[in-house]
Parts: C-alpha cells; sequence; structure tokens
C-alpha cells in the first residue's frame, strides 16, 4: 500500500471509485457527500453504517491503515448496492479490487 500524509477530510483515497450516477469519489470529502445524499433506507444497512464508522475514523485524522480500510468499505457497500461502476477501462466488467479473486484457467 501506497504510503500517503493524512490532512482530514482533505485526504484522497488510494484509489478513486466510479459511481454508476457517474461521480468518481477521490477524497474522504466526497465520500461523505456521496454518503450524506443516500436515501434513509440505504443509511440503515449494514455496509453503509460500517462505512460511515470506518470513515469518521479516517476523516479524524487517522493513519494512512484507517483511510484504505474505509475505501475498501465503501467499495463494498457501492459494490452490493449496485451504485459502483464496474467498468474498467477495456472495457470489461471486473469485481472491486481485493474482493474477488480470479477463478483458474481450465485445462481443454
Amino acid at each position: 500500500m501506497a504510503k500517503h500524509e493524512c490532512r482530514g477530510w482533505d485526504t484522497k483515497l488510494p484509489l478513486p471509485l466510479p459511481t454508476t450516477d457517474g461521480m468518481t469519489i477521490t477524497t474522504l470529502n466526497d465520500a461523505r457527500s456521496y454518503m450524506l445524499r443516500l436515501p434513509a433506507s440505504l443509511k440503515r444497512r449494514d455496509e453503509w453504517q460500517c462505512a460511515a464508522a470506518l470513515l469518521m475514523a479516517a476523516g479524524a485524522g487517522g493513519h494512512a491503515d484507517a483511510v484504505e480500510a474505509a475505501r475498501r468499505q465503501l467499495e463494498l457497500a457501492l459494490f452490493l448496492n449496485a451504485r459502483l461502476r464496474l467498468a474498467s477501462r477495456r472495457g470489461r466488467a471486473r469485481a472491486p479490487r481485493g474482493w474477488l479473486a480470479p477463478l483458474p484457467k481450465q485445462k481443454r
């Protein structure tokens, strides 16, 4: 993991998170703004509650590991709620980084 300095809510995420509504979450503040605009029904879900707790810890000047944990949980919450844009630059769908390992190729 790349080391980066934590500057509160202006801290950049290690990897940007593109959403299905066209937004790209690049900082902790972007993530906070995005989560505040979610419908109440989504905010009550466990994955978003966990993301909010980790985001608060990271925004309070947490270590780089706290920022990475918040990013991963946010990515998972976006994925589980079909809000993460999965198309890669090559146009192929991909799972969030670190969540699913690729299947081994089968011999014919």
